[in-house]
């Protein structure tokens, strides 16, 4: 790839100040979005090993600026704006894993919307330079569209399938501005994914000057981005003009019978799972209260057939440390605690899945418990992704209320089966396509109207 910029005399900047000096006779808004790429993760990496607070205000400045403000000129909306055909979807994680699923889902979803013609899945891999190779185009194709064709699939299973629906969606990876351009639909979705540090920056100022601008998050923790006239959001809780509460659609869960049923295995061990990733479980723990630990702690002396699996742990001698000392030296020999597991395995035979009340994440781990069969336990709270992941939050309000619900399921399984038949019932009520995509054209109109608004202003203002 030919560069203007020496990146081999840039990597020699000892410091973002350093380099950012370097930068000050180039036209940055006339580079390539490559080399911009290029740039912001050196920028990062110098930014990320100094205490920024000893980094200017104009370094940072031209550190978020590099993409945002890199101009796009894009072709009129000649259209009916409100009449929403080519949607574009700008999604910024190359590679597989639950951010794929989590695009691929809403992207066949948009696919299967009779509305919809065209969906243009652009993949800006905004922090990934190594993705501006054209030679690699395929091998980067190769995850987000195996997790289209589940998607697709997922759904086909669920509805008459549209067999239109997988011509509707074209897949580009890190495309330059001649490209880009013409990828550019009607309406432009950000999905925003799950860290709010981390936001779709391509090109954003130049877009939200002529387009309609939709961004989705991957969790309720992210409440505010940039250049975007509506935000769709999981979160429960009062939302302003420019926000609304959107569960995004779910392929079906099944229901199989003889699994709704909680079979022990030849010991009678009834095994409780609880996962999150890096240091979650062990804030999580630390979180809990005395109430909290007395009531696992009557749980565990009264039913001996519990176990308790926490997985996912980032440092695993931090997480026991994080339990309560006279739980943990009563009842070490029935907890387990573990790295990285292979979560379809581990669900088998697992008696229930519940959340730790001090921490958010983990939605996609809970989603697959459920596909296993397994019930999942949440804290209602409007800001937490687990408990999102129902359209009608559960009743249960404290971590109390979870630890009595096991005993009660531990005495009377019947109650398990019925709590578990309801809970998958709850959530396949996401699976209603047309109420989503009647849902979804609201949202469409919605952001219309605040885009058409805001270029009335505009032009009001400029005479």
């Amino acid at each position: 790839m030919q560069s203007g910029l020496d990146f081999k005399e840039l990597r020699k900047s000892r410091s973002a100040v350093i380099l950012h000096h370097s930068l000050q006779d180039i036209n940055l808004r006339e580079l390539p979005i490559s080399e911009l790429v290029r740039l912001r993760a050196l920028f990062a990496k110098l930014i990320s090993a100094q205490n920024i607070r000893n980094i200017p205000d104009t370094v940072i400045e031209t550190y978020t600026q590099l993409l945002s403000a890199r101009p796009l000129e894009l072709a009129p909306l000649e259209t009916d704006p409100y009449d929403v055909r080519h949607v574009t979807i700008l999604f910024q994680h190359p590679g597989g894993g639950a951010h794929a699923d989590a695009i691929a889902i809403f992207a066949s979803f948009l696919a299967w919307m009779p509305s919809v013609d065209r969906i243009d899945l652009v993949i800006t891999a905004e922090l990934r330079p190594g993705f501006w190779n054209s030679s690699n185009e395929r091998q980067h194709h190769a995850p987000i569209s195996a997790a289209l064709e589940s998607a697709l699939d997922g759904f086909a299973s669920s509805t008459a399938h549209h067999e239109s629906m997988d011509r509707k969606i074209h897949i580009t990876v890190a495309p330059e501005a001649d490209i880009l351009r013409t990828l550019i639909g009607q309406l432009v979705i950000r999905y925003e994914g799950t860290v709010p540090t981390h936001q779709c920056r391509f090109c954003s100022k130049a877009m939200f000057e002529q387009r309609p601008i939709l961004a989705t998050v991957g969790t309720a923790a992210v409440s505010r981005v940039p250049d975007t006239d509506l935000l769709i959001t999981p979160a429960n809780r009062d939302h302003h003009d420019r926000e609304m509460h959107f569960l995004r659609p779910l392929a079906k869960f099944p229901i199989v019978p003889e699994r709704m049923v909680f079979v022990p295995p030849d010991d009678g061990t009834k095994l409780l799972l609880t996962g999150y990733a890096n240091d979650k479980l062990e804030r999580g723990l630390l979180a809990l209260g005395a109430d909290d630990w007395d009531a696992l702690s009557d749980l565990f002396a009264t039913y001996p057939e519990f176990r308790w699996h926490l997985i996912g742990a980032q440092d695993i001698d931090a997480v026991w440390s994080a339990l309560a000392p006279g739980f943990r030296k009563t009842f070490a020999d029935r907890i387990t605690v573990s790295g990285m597991v292979e979560l379809e395995d581990i669900f088998e035979g697992a008696f229930a899945f519940f959340a730790l009340p001090g921490v958010g994440g983990s939605g996609t781990t809970a989603k697959l418990a459920i596909r296993s069969n397994v019930p999942v336990l949440v804290c209602r709270n409007g800001d937490r992704d687990m408990s999102n992941m129902f359209p009608t939050p559960p009743a249960h309000r404290e971590f109390v209320v979870i630890v009595q619900l096991l005993a009660v399921w531990a005495d009377d399984i019947d109650k398990r089966t019925a709590f578990l038949a309801d809970q998958i019932d709850n959530i396949n009520g996401r699976t209603d396509l047309e109420a989503k995509a009647r849902e979804m054209q609201n949202v469409f109109r919605r952001t219309v109207d605040i885009f058409l608004a805001r270029k009335r202003e505009k032009e009001v203002a400029d005479g």
